[in-house]
């Protein structure tokens, strides 16, 4: 087998929020961003194009 198995996945994610006193992944990530463990990419976004008022769209941009 190659890479890492899922439970091993699951045993380090399991590890770091024992580690940083968390109980929910969504709060391990906030803990690590906060404790400058992990951080966001700084790279450039493309340009939006021209609004257009006869389309409206709603959604969440993650990158």
């Amino acid at each position: 087998m190659d890479g890492l198995s899922p439970r091993s996945i699951k045993g380090r994610i399991e590890s770091a929020m024992f580690k940083l006193g968390v109980f929910k992944r969504s709060a391990l990530v906030a803990e690590a961003i906060r404790l400058g463990l992990i951080g966001f990419s700084t790279g450039t976004f493309p340009t939006p194009e021209p609004h257009d008022e006869t389309k409206t769209t709603q959604g969440i941009l993650i990158a």
